[in-house]
Order: C-alpha cells, then sequence, then structure tokens
C-alpha cells in the first residue's frame, strides 16, 4: 500500500496550506489573505509556483488578530 501524498492527507494533519486552502479553512477570500501576506502579517514560502503557509505560522497569526 502506498503512502498518501499530502494533497490525501486529512487537512487538519496538513504541514503547510497553499492560499487557497488557508483561505477556505478561515473562512475568507483569499485576496484577503494575500493582501496580509503582501502587509508580511505572517510568513509564507513560494514552492512550485505556490505560496505555502506553515499551519504553526497561521495559528500565530491568529493569535496576533
Amino acid at each position: 500500500m502506498s503512502k498518501p501524498t499530502a494533497s490525501q492527507l486529512p487537512i487538519d494533519q496538513r504541514l503547510a496550506y497553499s492560499l487557497v486552502e488557508a483561505a477556505a479553512l478561515l473562512g475568507i477570500e483569499r485576496r484577503t489573505l494575500h493582501d496580509a501576506l503582501a502587509r508580511r502579517e505572517f510568513k509564507a514560502v513560494k514552492r512550485c509556483g505556490r505560496w505555502m503557509i506553515l499551519r504553526s505560522e497561521l495559528v500565530r497569526w491568529l493569535s496576533e488578530q
């Protein structure tokens, strides 16, 4: 049996989220999250052409709001 890929893992077991995934989890528009990224309110990395936000960074950002 093969290991599940990252996209097959339950959302709460993932280490990082795309902007679209993070926005959906938070119930906000992707643009709102992108604007916060542009203001450097949280850290993110661009991998394979997509912005990825570590779950720990997203939790930190939320706790400061």
